[in-house]
């Protein structure tokens, strides 16, 4: 929730999940100089909110644009939502450093000359190199 020019969070102990999408949100805020907060929040402030978004695996930073059919600020994306989602889709596309641990990029290589019949490619860390072990290698399941 943003209030003004600061993201509003409920805290863990309001039976959140604690995840890994939430916690980069907090991460992107803290490094974009957005002020975040965690508190309870009631309902009502919802109604009254400047923008709303969703932050979650499947969800990513999706804003919300009414609660029970009342209009959230604009009734669209707003300012901070668009900065924090920018910034988060940057930093999965690879074009911006992720704040913290918590995204490893792989790439393809090469393909396999035999993997039943199927040219799946071997995926590496990029953090590998010339004379450095890979961090993570594994090759890709045939879809076919």
């Amino acid at each position: 929730m943003v209030s003004g020019d600061v993201v509003l969070t409920p805290p863990l102990s309001s039976s959140i999940l604690a995840g890994i999408t939430r916690d980069s949100v907090i991460r992107i805020c803290q490094e974009l100089g957005i002020t975040i907060k965690e508190q309870s929040i009631q309902r009502a402030a919802l109604y009254v909110a400047d923008e709303l978004f969703f932050s979650g695996t499947a969800a990513e930073i999706t804003p919300i644009r009414s609660v029970d059919r009342i209009t959230v600020g604009a009734g669209g994306r707003g300012e901070l939502t668009a900065r924090i989602q920018k910034a988060f889709f940057e930093i999965t596309k690879g074009e911006r450093e992720a704040p913290g641990e918590w995204l490893t990029y792989v790439h393809a290589l090469r393909s396999k000359p035999d993997n039943n019949g199927h040219k799946a490619p071997d995926v590496v860390s990029p953090r590998s190199g010339p004379g450095k072990e890979p961090v993570v290698t594994y090759q890709t399941a045939a879809t076919e």
